[in-house]
Order: C-alpha cells, then structure tokens, then sequence
C-alpha cells in the first residue's frame, strides 16, 4: 500500500513537474516573442482634419466609412500672437465648402502657439478663453450646422515656463462651459510626459499622446524628425504611470524639409522620391535632394544648392510605433487618431494597413 502510494506521489510529481516546466517554457518563449495579453476591450480609429477648407473628396469619405470613423478631429482655428496689435488673434478659420458631407462627430480642436502663452497675463487669459468659446460655437453652428459638440481639444507644446499661463486658460474655458457636457482634451508630447514635475499634468479630461515631430528638424544629422524612434525610447518609461486616460495619435504624412544655406525655408507637404526624378533639375543620394537648377515646384521657387530633406513613414513604421506603445496603455478603450485625413494619404495607406495597426493595440 505504502509503495503504491509513494510510486502514485512520483507520478504526480514528474506530471506536475511538466506542467510547471511547460508553462515556464512558455512563458519565456512568449517573451521573447514579444506577446502580451490583450487590454483593450475597444479600439476605435478617428481622423484629423488639418486643412482651412472642410472640402472631403468621395474617396476620403468612403475610406472613413469602411473604417467605421465616428470621429473627425477637425482644426477650427489657430491661435497666435500678434505683435502689430499686441494680442492673440485667430489665424485661418475653417470654411464649409458648400454640400459637404458631415462626419457623425466633430471634435473642433485649437492650435495654440507658445509664443501666444508666453504674452498672456491673468485678465488676459480669461478674455481669450471666451474669444475662443465664441469662435467655436459661431463655427459648430454655422458652418458644421451642428450645437452638439462634445468634446474640445487644445493643441499646444506648453513648456515648464509657459505651463502654468496655460493652464490657467484651460481651466477658464472649462469654468466658461458650465453645465455643458463637453469634455476637454488636449495634445501631449513625450517630454511633458517624462517631465511631468517640471511641465505639469493639464487639468482635463483626457490627452493624446502625439507620437510624432519628436525628432529635431534643424538638426543637420537628423534623419526623420517625423518619427525618431530613438529618441522616442528615452521618453517612454514613464508613460505607464502618466495620471490621465491617454488616446494615441500616429503620423501618416510625409513631408520635404527645404533648407536654403543651412537655415529652413518651407515644408513641401505630401512629396515623395518620385516627384524628383528629374536629373537636369535635382540630385538625389538617398533622402536628400539637392537642387541643380532653378526651378518652381508646388508654387515655391528652388533655387540652385537649394536642399531637401524627405522624411515620411511607411506601413512598417506605424506598426513599430504601435507594438512599442500597446504595453504601456492599460485603459479598457483606446482612441487612435490618424494624422490626417488627405487624399495623397488615403491612397498611400489601405483600409487593411490600417486595420493591422488597430489590432496590435488590442
């Protein structure tokens, strides 16, 4: 009897010694593959909307619709200060092309300049949150045709000096709203999430995380300021402990950095290798293109000497950017928002790529 037992003991023992060592085996193999359970139980796409004129063509309408976009994160306005009149003023306010197509949801969102911070005093603060609210709902209501805005968004790359005159604005507009039921958002970039102590946490409801224009564009060695992801890596650790629903917004534009004797001229939007193929006008050694013979391109005068920078993402790099930023959203849901809504970019990046960026943030 006693032996029966003891031989039953080892065969439990060698049994769950498997075990153990299979899910052991497992779990490093697992890790070294990179899985990692899912967290969230909804992801949803939405789109920025970054040009003066609502104007979506047919094929930018389909393309949100097949991916079921809800949501467009569209640019009313800009906010900067000007020096003639010693006060921050609206710059290119949107405009409705006549018969446009309404998405189901509008989040009006506010580029705010630094230097407009940097000039504002306490009185001045409030004056410009109410400006701002005014512009807002003149827009909404007539233009998008619509009073049931529930979310605003301010974008701004506050710093440590200008945080707490930005603040002050943020919570003004909050006071303003009252018991309207709209939420307020605002942008964020890796080094305010790093530094939190020095550029605070905003007193909203939610931020976006802008996973891109990370790198220096005025640096000579930089490769693609667009996204950088060394640079990224020394922000990151402390994104799992930032105190805020976070949703994630991902680049999808390219652009070319014209620099005319070392200094930065323009930004040539929307441009790829291929619309420098000729060889009388440029040269090309990988990403940089210089200009041998003046030229106008897209309304702009090139010069010769004249350089420019491509930088973009491909379907490779939102993926890269997407697996380094899912481990550290522990959130039930998740927003991401593609910049932005264009057709050169619509037809760059397919329905199914961006499907495939979606799902590793499950």
């Amino acid at each position: 009897m006693k032996n029966r037992l003891w031989n039953q003991f080892l065969m439990d023992a060698t049994r769950w010694n498997k075990v153990i060592w299979i899910s052991l085996i497992g779990a490093m193999l697992c890790t070294l593959d990179g899985c990692k359970p899912p967290h969230h139980v909804r992801v949803d796409s939405a789109f920025y909307y970054w040009r003066t004129t609502y104007a979506p063509s047919p094929l930018e309408l389909s393309y949100i619709s097949r991916l079921k976009v809800q949501v467009l994160y569209i640019r009313f306005f800009d906010v900067d200060w000007d020096n003639a009149t010693r006060q921050p003023i609206p710059v290119s306010p949107v405009s409705v092309s006549d018969g446009a197509e309404m998405p189901a949801q509008i989040v009006p969102t506010i580029f705010i300049t630094n230097r407009t911070i940097e000039h504002l005093s306490d009185n001045s603060s409030d004056t410009l949150g109410a400006r701002i609210l005014r512009q807002i709902d003149e827009i909404a209501t007539h233009q998008f045709r619509s009073s049931s805005v529930s979310e605003l968004q301010f974008d701004c790359d506050w710093t440590e000096t200008t945080r707490d005159r930005y603040f002050r604005l943020i919570s003004t507009v909050r006071h303003l709203l009252g018991n309207r039921q709209i939420r307020l958002s605002v942008t964020i970039r890796l080094h305010q999430i790093k530094y939190r102590e020095l550029t605070g946490v905003p007193p909203v409801d939610r931020g976006v995380l802008m996973f891109y224009n990370m790198g220096k564009i005025d640096d000579r060695k930089t490769v693609n300021s667009i996204l950088d992801f060394t640079a990224a890596d020394k922000y990151l650790s402390r994104l799992d402990t930032y105190p805020m629903h976070l949703d994630v917004a991902l680049p999808l534009y390219s652009w070319g950095v014209l620099t005319r004797q070392g200094q930065i001229i323009d930004l040539l939007n929307n441009v790829t290798a291929s619309d420098f193929a000729d060889s009388k006008t440029f040269i090309s050694k990988g990403t940089d293109i210089r200009v041998v013979r003046g030229t106008y391109f897209n309304y702009r005068q090139l010069f010769p000497d004249d350089h420019i920078r491509l930088e973009g993402v491909a379907q490779k790099d939102i993926e890269r950017a997407a697996r380094l930023l899912a481990p550290h959203l522990h959130d039930s849901a998740c927003t991401v928002i593609y910049y932005h809504l264009d057709q050169h970019i619509v037809q760059r990046f397919t329905y199914e790529d961006i499907q495939t960026v979606n799902a590793l943030f499950y």
